[in-house]
């Protein structure tokens, strides 16, 4: 008890709380109080505030479970007891007020106030209170302990973050959501030099800032509350103190979490600002001077220019008498520097001509400064930036007027500037052009040596750029020439102006007359001619068909006795009739037999052309193994390959037989012409590869020799008919040039194709490409 009583004495001192009254009071209607006992104890029972009721005299008549455990009592021992009972003395005053005002007169309130538990703690809570008809209350009870140590721990924070606001060295301020400033620190009273009372809460931010910086400001505070990603957090502004003097800020402002309140702190740069705009005055004057000098010494050599930029680059050093400078331009250096001086501290800009770095400009000390912080030359990169810059275009500048001067000088259209209808400009091919001296050219009046000049309608309708017109000029001797004119409308000293160009097509006129003539005569001439060729032709197309016929008659009259001469030869031959003859009997008979042979090969392609040419020529189409037909082939090759000491391989890559529909007569003659020509042009001892393979949708043969191989310029030509390759290895060789062609055919008229690759010295390849179907 004496607990008790120490805990009450100790809240007497504390002020009496607010009590929240409602305007009508809660009336608890008959439906509601005739509700059955057990409904309204499952409902108050399992509630997870706190209920507690009493009667008229304020005895406690009815608490729920939760009331009980925050009390630390049991029902039986609270049933009874008046709510007094359960209260701090503070809490108590206020019940008995509650209870005499609200409560008599039928109103629900809501107060705050300290309950005592059993074990003498007190606990905040927040009683809601509603009194009954029959003149007793209810009242639901919240436990606040948790809300006041949240409240405690805000008020610390609260505390400490206003000790940091108020030193944190740089004037800062928070900002409401309508720019009311609600707490602002010292160091912004004295840049500001308003007070704190004057401020907080009754001044808007915009007040203390610039007209001309206040819309910008304003734009990014609204951005701010709505995505502060969207608004910078650091900008410059300018604040208008109480005396009306300027200072420049640099600000840092975020919004505070959770709030649309703002943090804002500033950086005093007033001083700064000052001294880099008069920095800034400086470097324009040099800018501004330097490229006023610039232009008047577009005359002065580039190295004299150089010079004088070196002197004066160490005027913009605070310390001129230890300050050096060195151009490096083209490599060639220009400096100020004497022998055995070196830089103890410099800096350096790159010289950019037209995008590409021609060059380094230096300034430096080549002593050291002592207590000197510019020392590090941090204000004078400014200016030797600045001077770069400007000597880069200067050196552009130079080297387009020299491009100009050169183009104009040397070209061969005379180039022209009219203002006001007199020339302003001409270049030497425009003198020349006229036969005038330059002193007779300028000022002078346009029309005195272009004829019907056109270039008054680029005045009258500028939107049409450039026009292009045939005229006529006038020599000085009174001469009329023919002129080509492009004119263009262009700005001459602020006024509007023509550039022209004209070129002498005089004499370009005239051929064209000619032309034209020549070209009338000639299709006339052309006209006759074409009656006489088609005359000719039909003449030639005649004698071809007799021709044809000639060879096909002549062709068949040969074969017959060639036939009968190569049979009693064959007989000689292989009857061993060969053997009981002389020597050189012998050796008569066989070149005999051979050149019989040749004969009829010869005979027999140039039937085969004909045929070819005639449309005559047929194929006989059979089921033919093709890799057999290959090895056939080789083996009727093999006493002339032994003869002449080759090897001959069979490469087969086919992984199982194929059969082609070809003509098999036809194709073992292709492949016999083929074979026969490597054998005749492969050196002895050498080798002849014959590879077969499958390759896309066909079939494709190699005949791959080490001969003496086809010049590029004819590897095209060899299947041409009457065509051979011509060197100094194959001359003596042979041949009407008429295999290769009939084999060409061949392969065509099969759906294939045959091709050649060829390195001279060093063999040939033929290439044939069968398709299956």
């Amino acid at each position: 008890m004496s607990k008790l009583k120490n805990a009450k004495k100790s809240r007497q001192s504390v002020a009496p709380k607010k009590v929240l009254r409602l305007k009508k009071p809660i009336i608890l209607t008959q439906k509601a109080s005739n509700m059955s006992e057990i409904k309204f104890r499952r409902l108050v029972e399992n509630m997870n505030e706190a209920v507690w009721m009493g009667d008229r005299h304020e005895r406690t008549i009815y608490a729920n479970p939760k009331f009980c455990k925050i009390m630390g009592y049991k029902l039986e021992e609270m049933i009874g007891r008046e709510s007094y009972d359960f209260w701090t003395e503070e809490s108590i005053q206020r019940v008995k007020e509650v209870n005499v005002t609200d409560r008599k007169a039928g109103v629900s309130s809501s107060y705050e106030g300290e309950l005592l538990t059993k074990s003498g703690k007190e606990i905040s809570v927040l009683v809601s209170g509603t009194p009954l008809p029959d003149g007793g209350t209810i009242g639901i009870i919240t436990d606040l302990t948790a809300v006041k140590k949240a409240e405690k721990a805000l008020q610390e924070s609260k505390d400490k973050y206003c000790t940091i606001f108020e030193n944190t060295g740089s004037a800062t301020i928070i900002i409401e959501g309508d720019t009311t400033l609600s707490l602002v620190n010292t160091e912004f009273e004295k840049i500001s030099g308003y007070s704190k009372k004057e401020t907080e809460g009754k001044k808007s931010w915009t007040e203390f800032f610039a007209k001309e910086d206040i819309k910008r400001m304003m734009k990014y505070h609204k951005l701010r509350r709505i995505n502060p990603k969207d608004a910078p957090r650091n900008y410059p502004a300018r604040l208008v103190d109480r005396k009306g003097n300027i200072k420049y800020l640099y600000i840092t402002v975020d919004l505070i979490p959770g709030t649309k309140k703002s943090v804002a702190s500033f950086l005093d740069i007033t001083a700064q600002k000052k001294a880099a705009k008069s920095l800034e005055n400086r470097l324009r004057e040099f800018q501004v001077l330097y490229q006023i000098n610039a232009h008047t010494r577009m005359v002065t050599p580039l190295k004299d220019v150089w010079k004088d930029v070196v002197k004066d680059l160490t005027l913009a050093c605070d310390e001129i008498k230890p300050a050096r400078a060195r151009i490096v331009f083209d490599n060639k250096v220009y400096t100020n520097l004497k022998k055995k001086e070196e830089f103890l501290s410099r800096i350096e800009e790159p010289l950019m001509v037209f995008g590409a770095k021609r060059g380094i400009i230096e300034l430096g000390y080549v002593e050291k400064i002592a207590d000197k912080d510019s020392f590090h030359l941090k204000q004078e990169k400014k200016v030797l930036h600045i001077a770069a810059q400007t000597l880069g275009k200067h050196i552009q500048s130079r080297e387009i007027m020299e491009r100009y001067q050169k183009v104009v000088k040397k070209s061969v259209t005379g180039i022209y500037i009219v203002e006001n209808d007199v020339i302003r400009y001409a270049n030497p091919k425009f003198y020349k052009l006229f036969k005038y001296k330059e002193s007779e050219v300028v000022g002078q009046p346009i029309d005195k040596f272009l004829i019907d000049c056109k270039y008054k309608i680029l005045l009258k309708y500028p939107e049409k750029g450039t026009l292009h017109s045939d005229i006529k000029g006038r020599k000085k001797n009174g001469t009329i020439i023919s002129l080509q004119s492009v004119t263009q409308l262009i700005d001459y000293h602020g006024k509007a102006a023509v550039l022209g160009r004209v070129h002498d097509v005089t004499k370009l006129k005239e051929a064209e007359a000619r032309l034209k003539n020549f070209n009338k005569e000639l299709k006339q001439k052309i006209t006759e001619r074409t009656k006489d060729l088609e005359k000719a032709n039909r003449c030639l197309q005649s004698l071809n068909e007799l021709k044809d016929e000639f060879i096909a008659v002549t062709s068949h009259e040969l074969r017959s006795p060639l036939t009968a001469i190569r049979g009693y030869l064959s007989f000689l031959v292989d009857e061993g009739l060969l053997s009981k003859m002389p020597e050189e009997a012998k050796n008569y008979l066989i070149r005999v037999n051979d050149n019989a042979t040749v004969l009829n090969n010869l005979v027999n392609n140039i039937l085969d052309v004909s045929r070819i040419e005639t449309n005559r020529f047929e194929l006989r189409r059979t089921p033919v193994d093709i890799a057999n037909l290959l090895q056939k082939v080789i083996r009727n090759f093999s006493f002339q390959a032994q003869e002449r000491k080759l090897d001959i391989q069979f490469i087969n890559k086919l992984k199982e037989p194929v059969i082609l529909n070809v003509d098999e007569i036809r194709i073992q003659q292709v492949l016999r012409n083929i074979l026969d020509n490597a054998i005749k042009y492969t050196m002895k001892g050498k080798g002849i590869a014959v590879e077969i393979e499958m390759k896309g949708i066909g079939v494709q043969v190699a005949i791959i020799d080490e001969g003496v191989g086809i010049p590029k310029s004819q590897i095209f030509e060899i299947f041409d008919k009457f065509k051979q390759a011509k060197n100094s290895l194959t001359r003596f060789k042979g041949g009407a040039g008429l295999g290769l062609f009939i084999s060409k055919k061949i392969i065509e008229l099969h759906g294939g194709m045959i091709w050649a690759e060829s390195q001279v010295r060093k063999g040939t390849t033929f290439r044939i490409q069968l398709p299956i179907d």
